[in-house]
This record gives structure tokens, sequence and C-alpha cells, in this order.
């Protein structure tokens, strides 16, 4: 049977907390990730999602931020598959909403990527 390890952190009430995550090892399978790490904007929000390749400390291994509008609508989500997000030259999706009529503001479906 492999090594098993790693851990992340969830937000539960308020407050952070740790939890494991665990993943074997055995075979060809190795892990490169040993702790998530989530970080929240003042709503609640997860904007922030961190994996690392140590239990504490260790490098970034991937990124995803997220960004909100006024509303608390997801605008803009950046993904980085190695390290770090560097805003503006990490890949990313954006998402649309029509001008709030009625006091509602809707998603606008992504109709094809090319």
């Amino acid at each position: 049977m492999g090594r098993q390890a790693g851990s992340c952190l969830i937000r539960i009430n308020g407050l952070t907390q740790s939890k494991s995550k665990r993943g074997s090892t055995r075979g060809r399978s190795s892990f490169s990730v040993l702790r998530i790490q989530t970080a929240y904007n003042a709503l609640g929000d997860a904007y922030l999602i961190t994996t690392y390749n140590a239990a504490s400390g260790g490098s970034i291994v991937n990124q995803v931020e997220d960004i909100y509008n006024g509303l608390n609508q997801l605008i803009q989500e950046y993904q980085s598959h190695s390290g770090a997000v560097v805003t503006g030259t990490t890949p990313s999706v954006q998402y649309s909403y029509t001008e709030m009529s009625g006091g509602q503001s809707r998603f606008v479906p992504i109709i094809a990527i090319h």
C-alpha cells in the first residue's frame, strides 16, 4: 500500500478549518499536490484556490483566481496549471451578464468557443 498524505483548508460558518485530503502514491501515481488552500472574500465566496507541493510551506503547484463584480457575479476566472496566477497573462475565461433590469442581472450564455 502506498503512502498517503495531504490536507486542505476549508471554511465553515466563517471559520477556516484544516481537513485531510488523502491519496495513494502506489504504483505509477504520485501526488505533487499535498495541500489545498482557499481564500475567501468579504462575502464568503472562494476567490483564490491554491495547491501546494508540501503539507506546510512548499511551492505553488497551480492556482485558480475568481474575479467578481459589484453584484457578486463571477466575471472572470484565471487558471494557472503551473504555478501562481499572473493577472493579465494567465489564461482566463470571462463571463457576461445583462444590464440590471427589474432588479435582476442574468448570465449571458457562451455560444461558441474558438
